[in-house]
């Protein structure tokens, strides 16, 4: 497939409360991720549902599915053009990301489950406040509700990182990813916090207050919300 067609871009939508990470393409077409797409997902298509390894050498399940959902569905979807050269240029922090998955209608890298690098990078909240252990309180309303992404350990980064940048140190903890991913494959997302819980985390007063007004700084990406459900 040529470059200049649109890369294929899906909306996964993580319902919090119910652990799931689901895509929906239509009535006919959805897919279920089983730990981020880690250990592959479930195929749900006109009424039979059937299990798609993920892609462990030599098998390409996921790889050869999204082939076929760009057969059936590129002019809505976009196509999957895999190509293991391509990177872009993080907007923010300036460093090269390798995007062999593809990249996005914003420029931005997609990742294997052809996920938005926007959701991934939590852009649908704005972070209010980032503890020195990694725990991340942000909104998705200028202050007005507030979400904490707890510490955690639980995760494949040491691993990935011993193989492809041996010398780089990596933290002993990451915040919880906003949805589960290949490094953070059983990240439980988001949780509800408060301004007390805030305080009692030695937030100042005047970052809660200005939360509390409802004065905090806009997300990036507030479109993006719906891909993550707290209720």
């Amino acid at each position: 497939m040529k470059e200049k067609k649109p890369h294929l871009v899906l909306d996964w939508i993580f319902n919090v409360p119910n652990q799931t990470l689901i895509c929906k393409i239509n009535d006919d077409l959805s897919y279920e991720a089983i730990e981020g797409g880690r250990k592959g997902c479930y195929k749900s298509y006109k009424g039979e549902t059937v299990f798609i390894a993920p892609d462990t050498p030599p098998d390409h399940a996921w790889h050869d599915e999204k082939l076929w959902i760009s057969e059936n569905y590129g002019e809505q979807l976009g196509y999957f053009q895999l190509d293991n050269t391509r990177s872009v240029t993080h907007h923010i922090h300036g460093t090269e990301h390798p995007s062999p998955m593809g990249i996005g209608p914003d420029g931005r890298y997609l990742d294997h489950l052809q996920r938005r690098q926007a959701i991934l990078d939590s852009d649908d909240c704005a972070e209010i406040y980032r503890s020195t252990n990694h725990t991340i309180w942000e909104t998705p309303d200028c202050g007005k509700t507030i979400y904490k992404r707890a510490a955690t350990t639980d995760t494949h980064y040491a691993e990935y990182h011993k193989e492809y940048n041996p010398e780089l140190i990596v933290p002993a903890t990451y915040p919880e990813h906003p949805q589960p991913c290949m490094m953070q494959p059983r990240s439980p997302g988001r949780t509800f916090s408060t301004y007390d819980d805030m305080l009692e985390n030695g937030i100042s007063e005047d970052i809660v207050d200005k939360c509390k007004a409802v004065e905090w700084q806009s997300p990036m990406h507030p479109e993006l919300q719906y891909m993550i459900e707290m209720v």
